[in-house]
């Protein structure tokens, strides 16, 4: 169990071993089984002001929270290492909002040895905050042991909030302001709640410090009011300290706590039975965890003191020293103390120069001696033996570390075009601890290494420019083109970084008449490769749109929005000057048509500007006719306003009346007073049609004679009493029967169609028309009108051309 090693690589229970482990007591770190050194594990942004850096081994609290840790356009108000040591919180005043950045964190010390530091840890960083926060928990509880309600109502989320929200609690609206920590929010409510009220809360519109609103939103959570903390607070310890400002006596506690007024008849040190001192003047620490007396020995005690170095005495401690935030008290205590005089000088622990900083650190605290307060810094060669003239520098200036065991000296050192050495000293006794006790003669020398060049910066955000005054319409598409470069800011260092093309080529950058851009839309440039594209050119940026995907036409401005360069610059809102106008791009149908007199009336999905006769077929009777005699015209006015009358007049052919010559006996006669006599030698395929039904002759085929026959095989024979009127078709000879001698076959004026003939040779078939009109004649069943393939003439008022293959049964 536990770490073992196997063949060259380490295991955790039999596990490879990946991860941080103590070992006999000593941290250490595992990659892949093999033991590695402290270094930077992780580097990444939690929300939009927290960016947390992860070690796999404890590091150094002063050394990584005065770490300059830098990430290109972005600011730390905060720095705060975690409890184990791991984990460094970096804190931003602003929203982070960043591409690529350069992140740089330098060496910082270790935990378990100061002289062992991470190594040097570079990389990029993006990051946009886009997850919305979420509620995680709700409380409320009585403030004090005193109190029996409570008006609050503390509500935590999972990343710091802005104060600007709508809250309501049991549907009462109650006021809103920021908690202790960001990401908490105190609701106020007008109504006091007492211990086991539920609290029904609800939060709409609550925005993290990106501007996410919270989801679901509005957000719900309920809490039971729990009574007041009454666990008084606990006495962890009790330390002393000996100092040239005299003694003290520290107690800690387990909370929070308050001092009170010392009562010196309870509060007090005894010797033998005998009252030899009391405490004064309490300090409350930092975290408020613990609270410094100042011991005022009484004569003979501290004489006592100041000869051995050591005083023993029993510390008596009353009831109520302190109190918790609560009102819970402390409780009396007795205990046993001893003093013991300092005389032991602060060791110097580590020293080391960072961004041109002294850092010098101390395992006790440490003030400068004004008479001695010079540190000493001179520049020498060591390949050559040069050595200049000492300059100073005030240890008083140093910045002191809450603790005071860590000093930060800025020596004023520049990098220069090559490395520089120095030597660093001061003497002994220039810091000394509260109890006088002298720090060692310091001596040190440092490079300073040569300055790097800068990296360049780029705070403006790319310029975009409208060529194109209006959308240009290129075949089937609309064409629209704009300019768009980079900027850099006027300041020294400033240069363009190039532009982000993903954020040119996104779609969802571009509004037109302040909708989304049409379906199938298509941004492009000329760009062939970006990495050789020079930072500083401009590009030309197309903007192709079917035209087919504009439903209804389009006038307002192009705006473009989001384009940024290399390191995240984002533009704000361009927008084309004046209205561009987009005209709808779907093609026109045919909806209706109606047979009216000798008229197809037509409708259309939309207003069309041509319409053209060549874009249709018409069939009557099935067969196709040719309406390219036809004219077709709008009807202005009326109830078929808007629609178009295809006239056929031009196709409808008239018929003379003819008077006819008497029969000369019973039977058919055509009116030229020919008689109906079946051909004595018809010819195979000859036809005869008699009403409706056609016949064909045929050859002999036993059993049957040779004759004309119907498709149902039926011998044409002429009746033996036919009617008056009665008539048979030869060809384009009309047969009429007469019933006496001297009876006229006479033919009255009539207006008919024809209808083209497949048949070689080509019959045409006459249809007549009852009332002289298409749509009055029994002898029309079926009359279509169809859109050809590709109309290639009529379109709407857009220049959309008409859609083909539509059929529409006039009737």
């Amino acid at each position: 169990k536990g770490i073992k090693e196997f063949e060259e690589k380490f295991y955790n229970n039999e596990v490879i071993a990946d991860g941080t482990f103590d070992v006999a007591g000593k941290e250490e770190a595992f990659e892949k089984g093999l033991k590695v050194g402290a270094k930077v594990a992780s580097f990444e942004a939690i929300n939009a002001t927290t960016i947390e850096v992860k070690f796999n081994k404890a590091v150094d609290k002063a050394s990584a929270e005065s770490a300059d840790i830098k990430v290109e356009g972005v600011s730390f108000n905060a720095k705060e290492l975690s409890e184990d040591g791991r984990t460094l919180t970096l804190t931003t005043s602003a929203p982070i909002s960043i591409k690529e950045s350069a992140v740089l964190v330098p060496a910082i010390e270790t935990k378990a040895d100061k002289e062992v530091k991470t190594p040097k840890f570079v990389t990029t960083l993006t990051y946009k905050d886009e997850v919305a926060p979420t509620v995680v928990s709700a409380a409320a509880a009585i403030a004090k042991v005193t109190e029996t309600t409570t008006n609050k109502v503390t509500v935590k989320f999972s990343e710091p909030v802005q104060a600007s929200a709508i809250a309501y609690v049991n549907d009462a609206n109650v006021t809103v302001s920021q908690g202790a920590n960001k990401d908490e929010l105190v609701l106020t409510l007008g109504t006091a709640a007492k211990v086991g009220d539920v609290l029904n809360v609800k939060l709409t519109n609550v925005k993290d410090l990106a501007g996410n609103t919270i989801a679901p939103n509005p957000a719900t959570i309920s809490t039971t009011v729990v009574g007041a903390d009454s666990v008084a607070p606990v006495l962890a310890s009790i330390t002393t300290k000996s100092a040239t400002a005299g003694l003290k006596v520290t107690f800690a506690y387990d909370k929070k706590v308050t001092a009170a007024t010392v009562d010196a008849a309870k509060t007090y040190l005894s010797a033998n039975g005998v009252n030899v001192g009391g405490l004064t003047t309490p300090v409350v620490s930092t975290d408020g965890k613990s609270v410094s007396y100042t011991v005022n020995l009484a004569t003979d005690a501290q004489a006592a003191f100041t000869k051995d170095g050591k005083y023993s005495a029993t510390l008596y401690v009353q009831e109520a020293l302190v109190s918790d935030e609560a009102g819970n008290k402390s409780a009396a205590t007795t205990q046993s103390i001893t003093f013991d005089k300092d005389v032991v000088a602060p060791t110097l622990i580590s020293s080391e120069v960072k961004e041109g900083k002294l850092v010098l650190n101390f395992d006790d605290a440490v003030t400068v001696v004004t008479a001695k307060q010079d540190l000493s810094i001179v520049e020498f060669n060591s390949a050559t033996g040069y050595e200049g003239v000492a300059v100073t520098k005030d240890l008083s200036t140093a910045v002191v570390s809450n603790d005071g065991k860590t000093l930060t000296l800025d020596l004023g050192l520049v990098a220069g075009s090559t490395d520089k050495q120095y030597k660093l000293s001061f003497v002994k006794g220039a810091l000394v601890d509260d109890s006088a006790n002298e720090v060692a003669a310091y001596n040190k020398t440092i490079t300073i290494a040569k300055a790097e060049a800068a990296e360049a910066k780029d705070t403006v955000a790319p310029t975009a420019t409208l060529t194109s005054t209006a959308a240009i319409l290129t075949g089937s598409n609309y064409v629209l083109t704009y300019i768009v470069k980079d900027e850099k800011g006027t300041a020294a260092g400033e240069a363009e970084s190039g532009l982000d093309f993903a954020s040119i080529l996104n779609t969802g950058n571009y509004t037109l008449a302040g909708k989304a851009l049409p379906a199938g839309s298509k941004i492009s440039t000329p760009v062939v490769d970006p990495s050789t594209q020079p930072k500083t050119a401009p590009v030309v940026v197309t903007i192709t749109i079917p035209k087919a995907s504009i439903t209804t036409s389009l006038t307002g401005p192009l705006t473009v929005t989001g384009l940024k360069d290399a390191k995240g610059n984002t533009s704000t809102v361009i927008a084309a000057s004046g209205n561009l106008k987009l005209a709808e791009g779907v093609a026109p149908t045919l909806t209706t048509a109606k047979v009216s007199d000798n008229f197809v009336i037509v409708g259309f999905s939309e207003d069309m500007n041509v319409v053209d006769t060549t874009d249709f077929n018409l069939t009557i009777n099935n067969i196709d006719v040719d309406i390219t005699s036809a004219s077709i015209a709008l009807m202005p006015v009326g109830t078929d306003k808007g629609k178009y009358y295809l006239d056929l007049s031009n196709i409808v052919k008239d018929e003379a009346a003819v008077a006819g010559v008497p029969a000369k006996a019973a039977g058919f006669y055509s009116t030229a007073g020919t008689a109906f006599t079946l051909p004595t030698t018809p010819a195979v395929g000859d036809k005869y049609t008699v009403g409706t039904d056609v016949y064909t002759y045929k050859a002999a085929a036993l059993p049957a004679p040779a004759g004309f026959y119907s498709t149902t095989g039926t011998l044409f024979t002429l009746p033996t009493t036919p009617a008056v009127g009665d008539k048979y078709t030869v060809g384009t000879d009309v047969y009429t029967y007469a019933a006496k001698v001297d009876e006229v076959v006479a033919q009255a004026a009539y207006k008919y169609i024809e209808l083209p003939s497949t048949a070689t040779p080509a019959t045409p078939t006459r249809v007549k028309l009852s009332n002289d009109t298409l749509e009055a004649s029994s002898e029309i069943t079926s009359i279509k009108l169809t859109t050809v393939d590709e109309p290639a003439t009529s379109v709407d008022t857009n220049d959309n051309k008409l859609t083909g293959k539509t059929v529409i049964k006039v009737k």
